[in-house]
């Protein structure tokens, strides 16, 4: 039994008496005023394990008290940028994330993780529908399985059918246990936010190339690449750049999107006029960072960057956002910028 249950004998009777009934919680007298039949564990606060014991004129019945909350572990596929708060983990993704919770405990029998979302009710972690070893997959719309709708963030869609907001945006999980003997463990938490994804690669840039990059058309994406010289990203191109170098400035005027994800550029960076999307997220800039004019239908993202010189933004439709993951500038920070 758990340490917040209510034990209950019962005694046999007669007429003319009604047996006392006595407590001990491990081997020492526990005071139960009122009725003595009954007796609330959780008056007593019990942590760990312990036996509690109720004896009738010689004869007694034991039980043992699990009072030691079960844990659970969680494991999230690799993030964008993660910052870690007096309230817990946050973490920046910009597409579906997936987390594998694993439930243990002190005694034996199941554990069972559950989860919620921003305050939602709590669900059974079971793996992934179609795959129990599978971690549970997050996604801003759901994945659709038998006519159902599992892992949206956000309002719950619970059938394809359901019209309700996307789930972009920042939002909380919880996660918790309950053991065989019915504690339910504190919860744990972390935030994440969402992103919506970069543009699909037209061209893709693995490995080393020497010289200078100029993206004029289309989605040019460098995937842990080394790029030894300068960027540039002219009107209505795009260029997403996940753990990569760049060893010169990166230059973008009246780009479509710029992505810079986790990446190393050793120069400036300049944004002019971008229309689509700029998104800064875990990049290291070794010089002045400058986001002006930006049309973007959304706030450009400026997250958790390194930024070796000053940032200055100005004349952007939306203030940019750090997501709550401040930047570091060694540099000044003005203009629309001055609070990242």
């Amino acid at each position: 039994m758990n340490a917040d249950e209510v034990v209950y004998v019962e005694t046999t009777q007669s007429d003319s008496a009604q047996p006392v009934v006595s407590w001990l919680v491990d081997g020492k007298p526990a005071a139960n005023p009122g009725n003595d039949r009954d007796f609330d564990l959780s008056a007593l606060n019990l942590t760990g394990a312990h036996t509690l014991t109720a004896t009738v004129d010689g004869d007694s019945l034991t039980w043992s008290v699990d009072g030691l909350e079960p844990e659970v572990a969680s494991e999230l596929s690799k993030p964008l940028l993660k910052v870690q708060k007096p309230t817990g983990p946050e973490y920046i993704y910009n597409a579906p994330f997936t987390m594998g919770l694993t439930a243990t405990d002190d005694s034996a029998g199941y554990v069972v993780p559950e989860f919620r979302v921003d305050g939602d009710g709590w669900f059974n972690y079971f793996g992934w529908p179609t795959d129990a070893s599978a971690p549970f997959r997050f996604t801003a719309e759901g994945t659709e399985i038998d006519q159902l709708v599992y892992g949206k963030l956000g309002v719950p869609r619970v059938v394809p059918w359901d019209n309700v907001p996307s789930g972009y945006g920042r939002h909380s999980v919880e996660y918790r246990a309950i053991d065989a003997s019915g504690n339910i463990g504190t919860p744990d938490r972390f935030a994440v936010t969402l992103l919506r994804p970069a543009p699909t690669c037209t061209t893709t840039i693995t490995g080393t190339r020497n010289g200078p990059l100029a993206v004029v058309s289309g989605v040019t994406c460098l995937q842990e690449a080394t790029i030894n010289g300068p960027v540039s990203i002219g009107a209505g191109a795009s260029l997403v750049a996940v753990d990569t170098r760049i060893s010169g400035p990166v230059r973008a005027t009246r780009a479509a999107d710029v992505h810079l994800l986790r990446s190393t550029v050793a120069g400036p960076v300049s944004v002019d006029g971008a229309a689509h999307a700029a998104v800064l997220v875990g990049t290291t800039v070794a010089g002045p960072v400058s986001v002006v004019n930006a049309r973007t239908a959304e706030p450009v993202v400026l997250a958790g960057n390194t930024i070796k010189g000053p940032l200055a933004c100005s004349s952007n439709a939306a203030t940019p956002t750090n997501l709550q993951a401040p930047n570091t500038v060694t540099g000044p920070r003005s203009g629309q910028c001055a609070g990242l």
